[in-house]
Parts: C-alpha cells; sequence; structure tokens
C-alpha cells in the first residue's frame, strides 16, 4: 500500500531492507488524547483495552526496524527502533491476537503480526550480525542528525472525526439511499470523504 515502503531517500548509508510484513502497531490511546470508537468494544476482549491498533507495515532493516502507518489511520506516521538497543524480542501472542513484544531499556513496543516467531530470529539474526564498527556508525548518526530519527507520528483530526462518528455517517448514507441512483451517489460522497482522509 502507497506510503507503507520504506523509499530508497529514507534509508540511513549501508542500510538495507530484509524483511516487510503487514502489521499494527498497539498504542495506548491516552498518549493521544484519543477515545475508544464506539464501535469496537470487542477490542476489549482481544486484550486491547485502552488500545488501538495502527495498521500499517514493519520493516526489518539490517539496523532497525521501522514502522511505517498506512493512511488511513488516527495516528500516522513512522518510528524507528535501532537494532542494538533492543533488550528482548517476545511472542506475546493470545488467541487470535498474534503480537510482538519489543522492549528496550526504557521503552516497550507492541506489534500485531502474522510469522512472529520467524520475525524474532531475523530480527534477531540481524543483531547478532552488527559489528562494532556499524554500531559506532548508528550512534554518530544518531548524534549528528538527531532529527532524522524522531518519530513523525501525529493524530489526523479529519480520520478521528471520521471514524469517530462512522456509525452514524453510515446511517445517513443509508437512509438517503433509497434506490441504485442513491446507493452510487451516496458512494461518491464516502469516496470523497476517503480522498480527503487520504490527503490529509
Amino acid at each position: 500500500m502507497l506510503g507503507m515502503d520504506i523509499q530508497a531517500e529514507e534509508l540511513l548509508d549501508g542500510e538495507q531492507v530484509i524483511v516487510s510484513k503487514m502489521a499494527n502497531a498497539v498504542i495506548k490511546l491516552s498518549d493521544y488524547g484519543l477515545k475508544r470508537l464506539p464501535y469496537d468494544g470487542l477490542m476489549n476482549l482481544m486484550g486491547f483495552k485502552g488500545k488501538e491498533a495502527i495498521g500499517g507495515k514493519l520493516h526489518l532493516t539490517n539496523f532497525r526496524l521501522v514502522f511505517k502507518a498506512h493512511p488511513v489511520n488516527r495516528v500516522r506516521g513512522k518510528f524507528s527502533i535501532f537494532l542494538p538497543a533492543i533488550t528482548q524480542l517476545r511472542n506475546t501472542s493470545s488467541f487470535l491476537a498474534k503480537k510482538l513484544e519489543t522492549r528496550t531499556e526504557l521503552q516497550i513496543f507492541e506489534f500485531v503480526i502474522w510469522g512472529v516467531d520467524e520475525f524474532i530470529r531475523a530480527a534477531t539474526n540481524r543483531q547478532l550480525e552488527l559489528t562494532t564498527q556499524q554500531k559506532a556508525a548508528l550512534q554518530e548518526m544518531v548524534r549528528t542528525k538527531p532529527a532524522q530519527f524522531i518519530s513523525d507520528t501525529h493524530v489526523s483530526g479529519v480520520i478521528n472525526n471520521v471514524t469517530m462518528n462512522l456509525t452514524e455517517i453510515a446511517e445517513k448514507v443509508a437512509r438517503l439511499a433509497t434506490n441504485p441512483l442513491d446507493l452510487s451517489a451516496a458512494i461518491s460522497v464516502l469516496e470523497i470523504i476517503e480522498m480527503v482522509i487520504k490527503d490529509e
């Protein structure tokens, strides 16, 4: 999906993408000032109480994990976790939710991703392959260009408003559509809303 792949200009010197997988980054709603969506009450049963799964792609490179959200999320953007900083990768799957927990000294990240064990093996292998010189080069890059590595995640106001009111919008659209042409016009309205969301 457009915007979730790593572009050449986003790679560091000597960096290569090893594995890219569709994934969700799990965030705490309170960290972004968001409220639970009115139609996702089952999330609590799946172990996501007070959390939301942000859709996107998780990329493993030879230097870091990079998560890039797709544009139709309430929270968008990307963030990185450098491999040398990772202290633990753990499979915390339960029921249908396949989860990867990634720990550093100061933070815990959670991702929903298929093939957790294979991803852990690949990331662990890349960690072990990092040379002392590569680690030193990464530290120097971060020291000299810290802004390049700061997360650019942000809340999308339009998407938040639409998703918070999606049930009401869908009901209104359904009431307006009394024949195939009405339905076609209603779908056009939804398509324009989607275009606005993607362009925001």
